[in-house]
């Protein structure tokens, strides 16, 4: 079991003054009964009763504030597919329509969330690129896996380099499916999402090495355009996750970065692919689908699910202190 916000768990410290207070008020409680001659054993029993309730209200209320998560299984067919998402964590994916929305990689991440739970059946791989690439999962079914890198594990800036470089991200991972051990070796199908980056001049030399590389590998590829062709800012933030009221700049001046959407195109076409908007991302999801194999046999694939409820625990608690409050 996981959990989402495992700082509430500091609010088990209250626990010893809430016990004293009990201890105080069943003490209290004796000490009247044996004044007026009542049974001190059935009174202390209430109190032992009223403490043990409360001690429940506590542990449901952090849980619920925690957000548990466990491991679960769905049950899935006989098909199969392995996928490998390639994301842009550049400097230029922090850059967001405005303040109230989600960045570029945030964007991405939502469509490749969305992706794994509409396409169960699928393992998936994760690598992440800048100038060079790196990978940041193996290829796995395992959906905890999976989302625990991209939460934490899919940073803008990860990799101090500035700029992004397809060409490279593509060779790192071409060479990892062609070894025969390699660690994407079972890969079919590349998902690209980046706004495109700056195109190299002269990159068609480039693309001509890397169309002969697709062709011997029957790979495929699909690029998801993320971003804006009228340009996004890059806000500034500081430590505590503040706007400071400042936007990135280059030389002085306010940066933009806009959706390379016609070299993308460009090269969807040039290797064979498709080019899809951010937008269609349940195209996405439909061309992956059309690409599960079967396997011959049915398993189970892991799934992240949510134990919170809505959330069940804050519900349990205030409950059972609702009970404590006029039955006890």
């Amino acid at each position: 079991m996981q959990f989402e916000f495992p700082q509430a768990f500091l609010g088990f410290l209250v626990a010893p003054i809430l016990a004293y207070i009990v201890w105080r008020g069943v003490k209290r409680r004796s000490a009247i009964g044996r004044t007026w001659h009542q049974d001190v054993f059935a009174l202390r029993r209430v109190g032992i009763v009223k403490a043990l309730l409360l001690g429940l209200v506590l542990v449901f209320l952090v849980l619920g504030a925690a957000k548990p998560s466990g491991l679960g299984f769905r049950a899935t067919d006989d098909t199969t597919g392995n996928y490998l998402f390639l994301v842009d964590v550049s400097r230029s994916m922090a850059a967001r329509a405005n303040l109230a929305t989600p960045t570029q990689l945030e964007r991405s991440e939502s469509i490749m969330r969305q992706v794994m739970a509409e396409v169960p059946e699928a393992c998936f791989g994760i690598v992440s690129f800048t100038h060079l690439a790196f990978p940041t999962t193996s290829l796995t079914c395992d959906r905890i896996i999976l989302e625990e890198a991209l939460r934490y594990d899919t940073e803008v800036d990860r990799i101090p380099i500035r700029g992004s470089n397809i060409f490279n991200a593509l060779g790192v991972v071409l060479q990892r499916i062609q070894e025969p051990k390699g660690l994407y070796h079972d890969v079919t199908h590349i998902v690209v999402f980046t706004d495109g980056g700056t195109p190299p001049p002269g990159y068609a030399k480039t693309v001509a090495d890397f169309q002969s590389q697709m062709r011997r590998s029957s790979l495929k590829v699909t690029f998801v355009g993320i971003g804006s062709t009228e340009g996004a800012t890059i806000p500034l933030y500081d430590s505590q996750g503040l706007f400071t009221g400042e936007y990135a700049t280059v030389d002085g001046v306010r940066y933009f970065t806009f959706l390379q959407e016609s070299f993308l195109r460009d090269l969807a076409e040039k290797f064979g692919g498709t080019y899809l908007p951010e937008v269609e991302a349940d195209e996405l999801v439909r061309i992956l689908r059309s690409e599960l194999a079967s396997t011959g046999r049915s398993r189970d694939t892991s799934t992240t699910q949510d134990m919170s409820g809505i959330p069940y625990g804050f519900l349990s608690g205030v409950l059972l202190f609702v009970i404590w409050k006029k039955y006890l």
